[in-house]
């Protein structure tokens, strides 16, 4: 699905797919799961807090 097509869907369809994404980034283990790349300055801090703290992957 295009980003077009993503954004002229009603908003609770829209939820409902970002919901299940989020879901199966869940099940898969995933560390992060954002919804948009605006987030990832936060995420990018918050890996290289943990580094920085001896945590490792």
């Amino acid at each position: 699905m295009s980003e077009a097509q993503f954004y002229a869907l009603p908003e609770n369809d829209r939820e409902a797919l970002l919901a299940r994404g989020r879901q199966v980034m869940a099940r898969s283990a995933a560390h992060y799961v954002i919804d948009s790349i605006q987030d990832l300055p936060g995420v990018i801090r918050d890996i290289e807090r943990r580094l920085a703290a001896g945590e490792r992957p």
